[in-house]
């Protein structure tokens, strides 16, 4: 029952640090790469697909 309740609180603990991470970025520039953007999410994109994959 512990376990459930830990993981679920890491994943929250994870979530918010990346939703701050963009967040942070995009509120405090002046202008935004779509380039660097693009990077970003394709990198991200990758990582998720490799999981999926195994």
């Amino acid at each position: 029952m512990l376990l459930p309740a830990l993981l679920f609180l890491l994943t929250i603990a994870i979530v918010d640090d990346i939703i701050a991470i963009t967040v942070i970025p995009v509120a405090y520039s002046d202008s935004m790469s779509p380039g660097w953007l693009a990077g970003a999410a394709a990198g991200l994109l990758l990582v998720v697909g490799l999981r999926v994959v195994g």
